[in-house]
């Protein structure tokens, strides 16, 4: 359990948290919370983390073993990268936010950051921005394609090309 540090966003400044307590994962895969959630750690499992608000990433994500886990994040709200995150900063995960964005902690300064690499796939309503960053590297997790975190939304097929054209630009 956490607090606001000085009442500040838990974006802003790093919470203030009580002793970490380790508990095995439900069978299923799945956990959801009414509040913000803070993200940082290495997964170990297949785990799918639903929010009815925020997620906040306050430090690097990582998979203990890359060709079996995956952390999905849901978030209805919108996820925000926090302020206090190390200036390089390696992340994995699927992420889908439903009716906000993706991005940095709002009046963060543009370039305040080395580099982001992110690992996974994004999904927002309204885009995003990770303007913290002067470096952004966006990769596409492939253990995605063949291991989907629980729960997590699949498109299948969904798509066909009826049409195909290439444009060549003179800029």
């Amino acid at each position: 359990k956490c607090s606001k540090n000085g009442g500040q966003e838990l974006d802003v400044a790093a919470p203030i948290c009580g002793p970490e307590t380790l508990s095995p994962l439900p069978v299923h895969g799945a956990i959801y919370f009414e509040q913000p959630v803070l993200v940082s750690g290495t997964v170990d499992g297949r785990t799918t983390v639903v929010t009815n608000e925020r997620f906040v990433l306050q430090d690097a994500t990582a998979y203990e073993n890359p060709k079996d886990d995956t952390l999905g994040l849901i978030a209805r709200d919108r996820f925000i990268i926090a302020r206090y995150v190390p200036s390089v900063l390696t992340w994995y995960a699927a992420v889908i936010v439903q009716q906000d964005t993706w991005k940095t902690s709002p009046g963060a300064s543009n370039g305040s950051k080395t580099t982001m690499n992110f690992y996974g796939s994004a999904t927002t309503n309204l885009g995003g921005g990770m303007t913290m960053f002067t470096n952004r590297n966006y990769n596409y997790d492939p253990n995605l394609q063949f291991l989907q975190p629980p729960y997590f939304p699949v498109l299948e097929d969904a798509y066909t090309i009826s049409f195909f054209r290439e444009f060549v630009s003179n800029l």
